[in-house]
């Protein structure tokens, strides 16, 4: 699962613009953004993603907040 998260993360981020916004859209042929720039909720929601992903990451290896 966690193999599987970081690639998911790294490709959403690879949509990023080159002054790291996120879009709304990625184009799934190219990875270049495709729709508004930039989306707070976009941005907010790869935060939560990520907190998770290293809640769940931490969890795995033993270390317990």
């Amino acid at each position: 699962m966690t193999d599987e998260g970081i690639k998911f993360l790294r490709w959403a981020l690879a949509g990023a613009t080159s002054t790291g916004l996120l879009p709304e859209q990625v184009d799934k042929s190219t990875g270049k953004p495709a729709w508004a720039i930039p989306l707070g909720w976009s941005s907010s929601l790869m935060l939560d993603n990520i907190i998770l992903f290293d809640k769940i990451c931490r969890r795995n290896a033993g270390s317990h907040e």
